[in-house]
């Protein structure tokens, strides 16, 4: 290579400041979409928390009422 194909020092600065704020906007993109996964995935879990103790207090409820039923007593018949 000679001295005419190398780009002088002048314009490697421009292009590291380019590549350099490529990478800045880049980052900057990529934080936004991480802040947005991580509230959906805790919106996820919190409403799998919550039908998850509803369903607990139904099927509790269920038991509870079962219990109070009293017993059928068989009835003798002679």
């Amino acid at each position: 290579m000679n001295e005419k194909d190398q780009p002088n020092p002048e314009q490697l600065l421009k292009l590291l400041d380019a590549q350099m704020e490529a990478s800045r906007r880049n980052r900057e993109s990529h934080k936004d979409n991480r802040m947005s996964m991580r509230i959906l995935s805790i919106g996820v879990i919190v409403v799998v928390a919550f039908v998850a103790l509803w369903l607990l207090m139904v099927m509790l409820e269920e038991m509870k009422e079962s219990r109070q039923q009293p017993a059928a007593v068989p009835v003798e018949t002679r």
